[in-house]
């Protein structure tokens, strides 16, 4: 979403905004299967699917921070005549990739170069600032792709995580009955009671599928086309999280906490006086 964002390429926008799972088309280049074949059978956990789609990934990651034929083949085990059609392809399909790639090594290169004589300054949209060393533009050109795409991933997301906990301070953290816990790579870790989660789901997708308003008019000029769509999944723990479709929490509400017993936890003497917390849920 944020190589869309920064390339502005009209192909990619539209399958972004699509929902086009690019995992699994990559996955039907390599296979030769159909798309939808893919899709449906990692929808239904069939196991061939589903590698498939996770060999696809490794090689999507790897290829968006600049990995060359020769690595992706290491990796992912995928013949190198199917990795040069499926590079070829794509430098068909999305243009704009190695337009962007190209300008931001330009930029970097410029002369009087802001950031000269100890590094190499490339300004985002937002104004942030990119300093690569001069190995890095010349020799490195993996951290040309990179890290841009790492950097204004980051700035979006401390915007966007921000506004969710201001809106979470300015609720009293929902009578302190939910707590924002962890971020992790593109997901939000938060612990609610039952009888607010809907409300704070629906808040929480809310705040960060706002994106492509908000970002834009805090900085007039920035254009973000792609909408952010954002999904939940929730549980009475880790192990047992559910996909939340259409707003329905029906699994949810049907899990039961496991016993002590059951996982084998072990008893721990209470301090007295200490009140033990309601039953919650990780969301």
């Amino acid at each position: 979403m944020v190589l869309g964002v920064l390339a502005g390429d009209p192909g990619l926008s539209r399958d972004l905004a699509r929902g086009v799972d690019f995992h699994v088309r990559r996955a039907a280049a390599f296979s030769g299967l159909p798309y939808r074949e893919i899709d449906e059978g990692v929808r239904r956990g069939v196991p061939r699917y589903v590698q498939l789609r996770r060999t696809a990934k490794l090689f999507s990651f790897q290829r968006l921070y600049g990995a060359g034929v020769a690595l992706l083949h290491r990796t992912t085990g995928i013949p190198v005549k199917d990795l040069v059609a499926s590079i070829r392809e794509e430098a068909v399909a999305y243009p704009g990739i190695a337009r962007f790639h190209h300008i931001t090594r330009a930029v970097a290169l410029r002369a009087k170069n802001p950031g000269l004589p100890t590094g190499h300054i490339v300004e985002l949209p937002t104004g942030l600032r990119v300093n690569f060393k001069t190995h890095d533009v010349v020799l490195n050109l993996p951290a040309v792709k990179n890290y841009p795409i790492q950097a204004y991933g980051a700035e979006l997301t401390q915007m966007m995580l921000g506004r969710l906990f201001r809106h979470f301070m300015a609720n009293n953290f929902y009578q302190n009955r939910a707590f924002l816990t962890n971020f992790v790579h593109d997901s939000v870790w938060m612990d609610c009671h039952l009888d607010v989660l809907e409300e704070c789901v629906r808040d929480t997708r809310r705040i960060l599928g706002d994106l492509a308003n908000y970002v834009p008019d805090r900085f007039p000029g920035v254009r973000i086309e792609i909408p952010l769509k954002v999904t939940a999944a929730c549980g009475m723990d880790m192990a047992s999280m559910e996909n939340i479709p259409d707003d329905d929490y029906s699994a949810v509400y049907a899990q039961k906490r496991k016993s002590p017993e059951e996982v084998g936890a072990l008893e721990m003497p209470l301090t007295p006086g200490l009140e033990l917390p309601q039953e919650g849920i990780m969301v």
